[in-house]
């Protein structure tokens, strides 16, 4: 498609005699050459009273529960969800059944996943739990369901299936997408070994390892790992000994940015230290997405988004965000919306004051992952001698109580560091 350019100052008046009146402005989430914009959300169920309230006479509509934050998903370059059910016709719903042989079970109707599109999702992370609900038919249908509206997706697999993980190539950047799971509801025993192998994505860290390696060798340059765990953390708003060993784990073998799921409630972000020294931004869990489930704790979730650039051929995580959001039991007779920070009031209480508590869990909002200021950073900007020792800022202002001729700065760190101005 062809690409219009922009016309200069002395073109502009041949055509037009008074320009509009407004500041220009750079909004951070709109990608531009060289950068990429990724969304991310957790788990998207349809439990009983999701698909009890979403059914008119003998049809579904689910759209309206991405009403209030789609446009999240359609500014995106790549917006990414993990979907916890099956997609298999002949197979009860939920919503008719939601536990057979005394296990929970997940099966939406398609139009649960044609909701999922129209918001502007279009790549699925599928290993979870309850990917052996309805059989390896199951899967094969729920595959061919998910390919027949054009998204990409991995975590389960086919026979014809040879690798294990998914790279697609953003704005010259090649991402590399891995789905595992580490509890399938122990259904497992239902499949021969080499069904186990084939369908499903059981995690390991050798398995990881692999996988990580074989993406690098084929060009990927930032790996991006959801991983449904904490079956010892469910409710829970910290992540257990076994999700910090494993993210571990996954951070030594290499991921760039590790993605939690299957708890029902949102988990803090972390920077894991990796054996070479890299930092590896996790968070634990990402909470439930789309849900009906009735405690508070599964109604708080979280979009995050991440912004990758692209210097000098090393792509890296620049800038990040999280978006807290609540789903209350009804909003302008919606039911069970995803509202994104500060909208509405649901049952008497404020909505915004959930994202809060969501804020704390999460324990940091924004990160600019490229432009840490450090006091050598600051030092060069104001041109005053570096520090020998240097120091990172987590946050920064001025004080008010600066004597004439210095600048003294105060951080979360260091209590206050005053400095001659030139």
């Amino acid at each position: 498609m062809e690409k219009y350019s922009l016309l200069t100052e002395t073109k502009k008046v041949q055509y037009e005699i008074t320009p509009p009146e407004y500041d220009e402005v750079k909004h951070s989430f709109i990608s531009e050459d060289n950068e990429a914009v990724i969304t991310c959300v957790g788990d998207c169920l349809a439990e009983e009273k999701m698909y009890k309230s979403h059914l008119f006479g003998e049809r579904f509509g689910f759209d309206d529960v991405f009403q209030f934050v789609k446009q999240y998903f359609l500014n995106s370059d790549l917006s990414i969800a993990n979907l916890e059910t099956m997609i298999c016709e002949n197979a009860p719903y939920t919503g008719e059944q939601y536990k057979i042989g005394g296990k929970y079970f997940c099966n939406a109707p398609a139009e649960f996943l044609r909701a999922i599109k129209n918001s502007g999702i279009n790549f699925l992370m599928l290993s979870n739990n309850h990917n052996l609900d309805c059989g390896v038919n199951g899967i094969i249908e729920t595959l061919n369901r998910i390919n027949e509206l054009g998204f990409k997706h991995t975590g389960l697999f086919t026979p014809q299936d040879a690798k294990r993980y998914s790279i697609i190539e953003i704005k010259g950047i090649k991402i590399a997408l891995m789905s595992y799971s580490t509890w399938f509801n122990r259904n497992e025993p239902h499949l021969t070994e080499l069904g186990r192998k084939t369908f499903i994505n059981e995690y390991s860290k050798e398995k990881v390892s692999g996988d990580i390696k074989a993406a690098r060798q084929e060009g990927a340059e930032f790996v991006l790992v959801y991983i449904h765990w904490g079956t010892d953390a469910e409710y829970k708003t910290r992540p257990s000994e076994s999700m910090k060993r494993m993210a571990q784990e996954i951070a030594d073998s290499g991921a760039d940015y590790i993605v939690g799921s299957h708890t029902h409630s949102v988990q803090p972000f972390a920077e894991i230290t990796a054996a070479n020294g890299k930092k590896v931004p996790c968070i634990y869990s990402m909470g439930n997405f789309v849900t009906s489930e009735i405690s508070k704790i599964s109604r708080q979730t979280v979009i995050l988004q991440l912004k990758l650039k692209k210097f000098q051929g090393v792509v890296q995580a620049v800038e990040q965000k999280f978006v807290p959001c609540y789903i209350p039991d009804k909003f302008y007779n919606i039911s069970y919306p995803v509202l994104p920070k500060g909208m509405g009031t649901t049952n008497s209480l404020n909505i915004s004051a959930f994202n809060e508590d969501t804020l704390k869990t999460i324990g940091c909002e924004t990160t600019h992952f490229g432009y840490k200021l450090t006091k050598k950073r600051i030092c060069s900007i104001l041109g005053l001698p570096l520090p020998e020792k240097d120091e990172e800022y987590t946050g920064l202002r001025f004080a008010a109580d600066t004597v004439e001729g210095c600048a003294a700065l105060i951080s979360e760190i260091s209590s206050q560091i005053t400095y001659n101005t030139p």
